[in-house]
């Protein structure tokens, strides 16, 4: 009887166990800023087994989902955990960056504006719980609060929020069994007998390998006897390290540094020529091999005598002809002169003298920022952040009654 009992007993244990399935995580873990899938069991045998759980959003206080219900895997059992956000969950993640755009609605929404008319928060300022500066795992651009987490040095650029080199080695063993992969590594070699033509391992009769004082390079039957890094180039049969590049903006306001980098850009309206930020058209004198006449630029070369005309910028005798200026302040007179110049704002046309289209600067109601003509309407203090042509103050705190309703910590 106890003999039969133990078979029994042993038999549930054996059902029960392939009813527990192996717990699997589609996003790897307790990963806050995706959204993953679990599949695994309860503690229960008499409950959920089986079960397939989805992280999700939590809405808070005021509609606002900040708040992430977090499954992970415990061995073979589904396990969940809230999770507080600092920028908001949206669809089953931690928003890790805010934009610019929402940053703008943030401040303008109406509990920003409420409490800044209560005095809770100072004006001009977004509360901190709203926008949390991201620089997590980052050294450089963006914070996701209108700030930096960084900037790189001179010849590296910012990818990722990690500080790179422009034009990294890429390895390239496509279609290739053997010889180098272009980055100082190999893409495999060849059994004896054979050598590596082309990428490709090939029997060559009477070939005797000659790599005798050679460190890399050819071996004379189309194997190598060595590669170098990718810092080094082949040289005689030896590793030599490449020219180091030094960039340069000595001098230079814009334009490539000659490392792959840049020196800096120019403003809107303006363009880089020899490293500096220029007007793209600008209007240069001329008056090489001319002794009267217009310079090009609204001025004049000089002009001529009574009973001389300016001709091809050359003062000369004309016969019958007279100057004909009637109704006229700029443009040729008829008789290879002119009735008068414009200034260098404007522009001669049906001998009037017109403005030139003018930029005209825009800094209405704005105290920081671009003033549209490549020129600032100014610039905010430390601590400040420019939105929309506002300066707007950066706060830590978290109000007591605000933690209560767990809007922020």
């Amino acid at each position: 009887m106890k003999k039969g009992a133990i078979v029994v007993f042993a038999l549930l244990l054996f059902l029960i166990s392939g009813i527990f399935a192996e717990c699997i995580d589609s996003d790897g873990g307790r990963v806050y800023e995706i959204r993953g899938n679990v599949e695994g069991n309860t503690n229960s045998l008499f409950w959920e087994n089986n079960i397939i759980k989805t992280d999700y959003c939590e809405v808070g206080l005021f509609g606002k989902q900040r708040y992430l219900i977090e499954f992970y895997c415990d061995k073979d059992n589904v396990k969940s955990e809230e999770v507080f956000c600092n920028l908001g969950c949206l669809d089953g993640s931690c928003i890790l960056e805010q934009s610019e755009e929402s940053l703008y609605s943030l401040s303008n929404n109406p509990l920003t504006l409420f409490l800044q008319f209560i005095g809770i928060i100072p004006q001009d300022s977004i509360p901190p719980f709203l926008c949390v500066p991201n620089c997590l795992n980052k050294k450089c651009g963006p914070d996701g609060c209108g700030g930096s987490c960084g900037s790189c040095d001179i010849g590296l650029t910012c990818s990722g929020g990690i500080c790179a080199s422009p034009n990294p080695c890429v390895p390239n063993c496509l279609n290739k069994k053997c010889g180098s992969n272009g980055c100082g590594g190999s893409c495999g070699g060849c059994s004896i007998g054979l050598n590596c033509i082309d990428g490709t391992c090939k029997p060559v009769d009477k070939c005797v390998p000659d790599c005798w004082n050679k460190k890399c390079g050819p071996d004379g039957c189309g194997g190598n006897c060595g590669f170098c890094s990718s810092t080094q180039t082949c040289t005689g049969g030896s590793c030599v390290d490449k020219p180091v590049c030094t960039p340069n903006c000595l001098n230079k306001k814009c334009g490539p540094d000659g490392c792959g980098g840049s020196c800096g850009s120019c403003s809107i309206g303006l363009t880089c020529s020899g490293g500096n930020c220029v007007s793209p058209n600008p209007c240069v004198p001329n008056c090489l091999n001319k002794k009267c006449g217009s310079n090009g630029c609204g001025g004049s070369c000089g002009g001529c005598s009574i009973g001389l005309n300016c001709i091809d910028g050359t003062c000369k005798p004309v016969d019958k002809c007279v100057p004909d200026c009637w109704n006229k302040k700029c443009g040729p007179d008829g008789c290879g002169g002119n009735c008068g110049f414009c200034s260098s704002t404007q522009t001669c046309t049906g001998g009037s003298c017109v403005d030139k289209p003018v930029c005209t600067p825009n800094c209405l109601n704005k105290k920081c920022g671009p003033d549209g003509c490549g020129g600032s309407c100014g610039s905010c203090n430390q601590g400040s952040t420019c939105l929309n042509g506002a300066c707007l103050k950066n706060i830590n705190f978290c109000p007591w009654y605000l933690k209560i309703f767990k809007i922020c910590k």
